[in-house]
C-alpha cells in the first residue's frame, strides 16, 4: 500500500508537557502535516473532539497527564463518540516502556506506540501505520 498523504491529515496531539507538544508540533510541521490540534490533557482533547467540525485522522496520546489521563481518554473516546471519531487511530506517546503500561493500553485497543525520544522518521512510520490500520 502507498504511503499516506500526510498533508491531508488532521492530527490531534494530546500531551501535558509543553516542551513535548512543541517538539511534536515542529516534527509534524516538518513532515508536512495538514492540520495539527493540540491539547494539554485528555479533558481538553475530548472538548476538541466534541467541537470538531472536521475529521481527526490520528491521535498522538500521552498516557500520564492530569485531569483526564490517556487511559481514561481512550475509554471515553470509545464510549462517548460515534464513528468515525470513536474509531480514530490512537498512537501512544510514552517515555515509559514498562510492559504493564503498554499492556494496559493494548487492552484498551491501542496497538501503536511511539517511545520517547522520538524521531521524525518514527512519527511518519506510526502515522502511516495508524491510517492504514483504520482502513483495513
Amino acid at each position: 500500500m502507498a504511503e499516506v498523504d500526510i498533508s491531508k491529515l488532521h492530527i490531534l496531539v494530546v500531551e501535558d508537557e509543553i516542551y513535548t507538544r512543541k517538539v511534536m508540533t515542529r516534527v509534524l510541521k516538518g513532515i508536512g502535516t495538514g492540520k495539527i490540534s493540540l491539547a494539554k490533557d485528555g479533558y481538553r482533547a475530548l472538548a476538541i473532539l466534541q467541537e470538531a467540525k472536521w475529521r481527526v485522522d490520528v491521535i498522538l496520546l500521552d498516557l500520564q497527564m492530569p485531569r483526564v489521563n490517556g487511559y481514561e481518554f481512550i475509554k471515553r473516546l470509545h464510549a462517548e463518540f460515534e464513528p468515525p471519531l470513536s474509531e480514530t487511530p490512537v498512537v501512544v506517546i510514552s517515555g515509559h516502556s514498562e510492559k504493564k503500561e503498554l499492556d494496559r493500553a493494548r487492552g484498551l485497543g491501542v496497538g501503536l506506540f511511539l517511545l520517547k525520544p522520538i524521531t521524525p522518521e518514527q512519527v511518519v512510520t506510526r502515522i502511516n501505520a495508524a491510517v492504514r490500520h483504520k482502513f483495513e
